[in-house]
């Protein structure tokens, strides 16, 4: 369970649905999302993999959860983000959704 400043710990399924309810705004307004996954993050530069095509990412947001779900078991020991690409005013961001719970 991941943790919100003073709040109550969030749930899995509680962070399942917050992260649903961004993609499908995401894709409703008719942006781009990508998946992207890293070994480790560094202070400089961070090589970022890419999960996927971006050709299935334009739709049904539980197809898009379930790709991150496919990576996040590829890539237990992995950081992964979403980036979140809106063309038509030509904005970009990114947000994590997975972070190694051990990193020893």
């Amino acid at each position: 369970m991941e943790k919100t400043g003073d709040s109550a710990p969030v749930t899995q399924t509680e962070n399942r649905d917050r992260i649903l309810l961004q993609i499908g705004h995401c894709l409703h307004q008719g942006c781009v999302i990508c998946i992207w996954h890293a070994a480790q993050l560094k202070p400089h530069f961070t090589h970022w993999e890419p999960w996927g095509s971006t050709d299935y990412y334009r739709g049904d947001p539980e197809q898009v959860y379930g790709e991150l779900d496919q990576c996040r078991q590829c890539h237990v020991d992995h950081f992964i983000r979403l980036d979140i690409e809106d063309y038509r005013v030509h904005s970009r961001f990114s947000f994590m959704v997975h972070e190694p719970v051990d990193r020893h």
